[in-house]
């Protein structure tokens, strides 16, 4: 089984960037964690904002619509820190490959 460690400022930032209640983030996270497209998915002026955000090796992020989610790998192996959400600048969203979510 999963769990996620919520922390105050990664909910205050899901309510401020995507308008979401703590409640809401709470059951998307898992959603999030396994639907969202990894970093590999981004193309290389994306991947590079990411690489700038993300500072520290335990910490990875998840393309999730428009939004990217930070997490950190706790020393348990099945523990999330969900830390913050950043909206991916409107000149990136089209770098996003969702794989097979992709539309034409």
């Amino acid at each position: 089984m999963y769990s996620f460690i919520l922390t105050d400022h990664g909910i205050s930032r899901a309510k401020q960037r995507l308008g979401w209640s703590p409640k809401a983030t709470q059951r998307m996270l898992p959603k999030v964690l396994f639907e969202g497209a990894d970093q590999s998915n981004a193309g290389k002026l994306l991947k590079t904002y990411l690489s700038e955000k993300i500072t520290e090796p335990h910490h990875f992020a998840k393309i999730f619509g428009h939004a990217f989610f930070l997490f950190c790998a706790t020393d348990l192996s099945q523990e999330y820190k969900f830390l913050t959400v950043y909206l991916i600048p409107s000149h990136m969203r089209k770098l996003i490959s969702h794989g097979h979510r992709r539309h034409s």
